[in-house]
């Protein structure tokens, strides 16, 4: 899970540095991919953190806290290559990743419960 997630990582982290120029038309707005794209980052990492068993409020806290500050070096670094970095879309990112923790928790806990109220196998 932790090469998943180091490669999702790097993956949004070389699209979000594409020069302008080359980026295709995606047909939708800035604000939805930006929200989208933090969704993943914040689940893929939440979902690692649960498979190294930390405890939910450590991980939640330590993931939307990295999130919140990647998103800012994010935008602030986009304009050395060609892009623009707005507070929109770092709100739109804060977003995405406040959803993406949130599933990611809401997900482990239902799980958990299933797994508490499973039969014995004999």
């Amino acid at each position: 899970m932790t090469a998943i997630c180091l490669l999702t990582w790097l993956a949004a982290f070389m699209a979000t540095h594409v020069p302008a120029d080359r980026l295709p038309d995606m047909q939708t707005g800035d604000p939805v991919l930006h929200a989208v794209g933090y969704f993943v980052l914040a689940a893929v990492w939440m979902l690692t953190l649960i498979a190294r068993g930390r405890t939910a409020w450590w991980r939640a806290f330590l993931a939307f806290g990295v999130l919140l500050l990647y998103a800012a070096i994010d935008e602030l670094t986009q304009p050395l290559f060609g892009r623009f970095g707005a507070w929109s879309d770092w709100l739109a990112d804060i977003q995405g990743a406040a959803v993406g923790v949130a599933a990611a928790e809401l997900i482990d806990r239902s799980l958990e419960r299933i797994r508490q109220h499973r039969p014995a196998s004999s």
